[in-house]
């Protein structure tokens, strides 16, 4: 490799880091954005972020809260199908894959 083929390369990677910085600062304001629309404090986490829990050691830790998936607010869902999951419905929205009550379908967050 030649002093040439590694300035080439140094220049290649330099430019990724820039484009992949652009799309991460691009990808932040589209969150901060989505997050406005979250109006009210998780219940389940009361805004803290985390939720305790014992694991299989019976030892108690701490996880990102399953309910709001860590940003500590919460909004309205609203399905395919039209009706709400509103923000009192805790154990739906705590599901990995949580599904729609009235009609089954799998909820976009």
């Amino acid at each position: 490799m030649t002093m040439t083929d590694c300035q080439h390369r140094i220049t290649v990677l330099e430019n990724e880091i820039k484009m992949r910085q652009d799309e991460i600062r691009e990808l932040k304001c589209r969150e901060d954005l989505l997050s406005m629309t979250f109006t009210t404090t998780c219940p389940a986490c009361e805004g803290s972020r985390e939720e305790r829990y014992i694991d299989a050691a019976g030892d108690t830790d701490t996880r990102a809260c399953s309910v709001c998936k860590g940003y500590g607010r919460i909004g309205p869902i609203k399905c395919k199908c039209g009706k709400v999951i509103d923000i009192d419905m805790i154990e739906t929205r705590r599901q990995k894959y949580p599904k729609c009550p009235w009609c089954g379908e799998l909820i976009r967050k």
